[in-house]
């Protein structure tokens, strides 16, 4: 990864500079990071329905 540091006049780094590239890798890790986190929250309430990927399934009339 290759990051431009922008600097103060005394020094000190106040802002990167990234690709494209790699800022598009961030988001959707990013994206990936909110997607764990609500699926986290879903599973600590126990009164959620869950359901099975064969009742998925049977109910859209999938044949698995």
């Amino acid at each position: 990864m290759d990051i431009q540091f922008i600097t103060d006049l005394k020094g000190h780094k106040t802002k990167a500079t990234i690709s494209i590239e790699d800022y598009n890798h961030f988001i959707e890790l990013l994206k990936e990071e909110k997607d764990c986190k609500l699926y986290d929250e879903a599973k600590k309430d126990v009164n959620e329905k869950t359901y099975t990927l064969k009742e998925v399934a049977d109910d859209i009339g999938y044949e698995l």
